[in-house]
């Protein structure tokens, strides 16, 4: 069984003891029955006291028979929650201080102290009557749960304790107390910020007090101090858009005869699109893109829009595209470089390392060649310009954090 499955399990429980024994004694209140799960933290602590269930005299006899019946077929199968559950339901139906009895052995079987205990002792405060027949077997009952050890969890902040993997039920509090087996026991006590586990030897008759304080984060003074990074930023989320802009230095390399010596290898360009994410490991990203760089008597211009598909690993990815356009030159005629024909172009790019240092900024290096009209022997010809490694650095609008991210960096050292 699932955690989930076990927590929504007991969750029930929870409403159908506030609901099933309110309803049939108007004495133990729904907060009432809730502190009974999650204590102040007193070792001393007290149960509230149920009165002993009503029976609806106008129940079917037969109907009774088979309730019980469909208890007795789970217990034979060793299938202690599906007795629970029809024992619960049995006794819902029918106010019968029998299934109270039968749900409160189960309850003990299942290692639930607390409930069981309140349970008995309700059938103890019955006079005489149906609980008679089995009115021994619950006072041996009571003496042997309140001679079961007592572990009492207490804190300065509210937490939340996992007892032998099994989470508690409730909303966060700053004490809880449970009643348990002898023997070892493993409980993981998380607070807001952080988490401890510790290890406790209940004994039979005894309480065992746990003290659970957590410092507050600290700002680190030091970078020698913090010796954990800052969680990352989240990654692409799926079928979201998210504007970015990125601006580039292009120190991209003239080819072509004696190019270099007339054009130095300089250059700037900007990136303005969106973000899509296909999936939780992949985007695609597609804009307008401007460039500048120089040319053989000026500048040369690149004006056209990109293309790119992008797989991330959690903060890092790489990615793969193209940007093409209209391309406008300088006049020159330096033998493989740009003529003075104006026209199209295409930059294939790879972003062999981009990192997404914040929620909001990123950093990428792309390979980027350009291809366009160069001067030729035979006039012009369409082919490679320029080659180069492009530098990027881009700010990414809109899609606030999530709670989790903040919330872990909150707590995460800063330097």
């Amino acid at each position: 069984m699932s955690d989930a499955d076990r927590r929504a399990i007991l969750a029930r429980r929870a409403l159908f003891v506030a609901s099933a024994l309110t309803s049939v004694s108007g004495v133990a209140r729904a907060d009432e029955v809730a502190r009974a799960a999650q204590s102040s933290g007193d070792p001393q602590y007290e149960l509230p006291v149920l009165s002993c269930p009503v029976v609806d005299t106008e129940l079917d006899k037969a109907l009774l028979g088979a309730l019980l019946q469909r208890i007795e077929e789970s217990k034979q199968a060793e299938d202690w929650e599906s007795a629970l559950s029809a024992a619960e339901g049995a006794f819902e139906a029918s106010h019968d201080p029998l299934f109270l009895f039968e749900q409160a052995k189960l309850e003990r079987e299942l290692g639930r102290f607390d409930v069981s205990l309140q349970h008995f002792r309700a059938l103890e405060g019955c006079g005489e009557g149906p609980v008679d027949k089995f009115r021994e077997e619950v006072k041996a009952a009571i003496e042997f749960l309140v001679k079961q050890p007592v572990i009492v969890v207490r804190s300065d902040e509210p937490i939340q304790v996992t007892l032998d993997g099994v989470p508690s039920v409730g909303e966060s509090a700053e004490g809880w107390t449970f009643r348990v087996r002898p023997g070892k026991h493993v409980l993981l006590v998380k607070g807001q910020f952080d988490q401890k586990s510790f290890e406790v030897a209940a004994e039979e008759g005894e309480v065992a007090a746990i003290e659970a304080h957590f410092p507050p984060p600290q700002p680190c003074l030091s970078p020698m101090v913090c010796l954990e990074p800052p969680p990352p930023p989240p990654p692409v989320e799926e079928g979201t858009l998210r504007p970015r802009l990125e601006l580039g230095v292009l120190p991209l390399v003239p080819l072509g005869r004696d190019a270099l010596k007339e054009m130095a290898p300089i250059g700037a360009g900007a990136r303005l699109g969106v973000d899509y994410g296909i999936s939780e490991g992949a985007s695609i990203s597609f804009g307008l893109a401007p460039w500048v760089l120089d040319g053989v008597d000026g500048l040369l211009v690149p004006l056209g829009g990109f293309f790119d598909f992008n797989l991330h690993l959690r903060v890092a990815w790489i990615g793969l595209g193209a940007t093409s356009g209209y391309e406008l030159g300088a006049e020159g005629r330096i033998h493989g470089a740009k003529t003075p024909k104006n026209g199209f172009f295409l930059s294939p790019e790879l972003t062999f390392f981009g990192i997404q240092v914040s929620e909001s900024v990123s950093v990428a290096t792309r390979v980027q060649a350009l291809l366009g009209n160069r001067a030729s022997d035979s006039g012009s010809d369409f082919g490679l310009t320029h080659i180069g490694v492009g530098v990027w650095v881009g700010y990414r609008f809109g899609g606030g954090e999530s709670d989790d991210y903040e919330m872990a960096r909150a707590s995460a050292p800063t330097f």
